[in-house]
């Protein structure tokens, strides 16, 4: 059976030749709410504005926004806005301890919920 190769990101060759950065998938247009990804050498733009896509919520208007800014300008000012005591060891490890809690009350949710629902199941079955 032959696969299809295609231009998307499931296609694995097409994933080795493209860059990952630090901010690359989390960037959106102020304007039209957009991606924003590199567009020339290492500047990021609006993805909708360079192809001029029509945007539904712009009464199909095309993203005026054609400002750049360089990935390293970009990367220092988020990076200069991140507070140092936010990534200390301490906040991760507290975070985490956080998100642990979270998960497992989620889950313990989630069985007791499936639990009504076989017990529920086998209520209107044996009926």
């Amino acid at each position: 059976m032959k696969r299809s190769s295609n231009h998307t990101t499931t296609n694995r060759l097409n994933r080795t030749h493209r860059h990952s950065y630090l901010l690359s998938g989390l960037l959106e247009c102020a304007h039209c709410a957009g991606s924003y990804a590199i567009m020339s050498k290492d500047r990021y733009g609006c993805t909708n504005g360079q192809k001029d896509l029509r945007i539904a919520h712009l009464d199909d208007g095309v993203c005026a926004n054609s400002k750049t800014i360089s990935r390293s300008e970009l990367e220092t000012r988020v990076l200069d806005a991140i507070p140092a005591r936010l990534l200390s060891v301490g906040s991760t490890t507290s975070l985490q301890d956080e998100i642990n809690k979270q998960l497992t009350a989620t889950t313990k949710t989630g069985e007791r919920d499936q639990e009504k629902l076989k017990s529920h199941l086998s209520e209107v079955s044996r009926k």
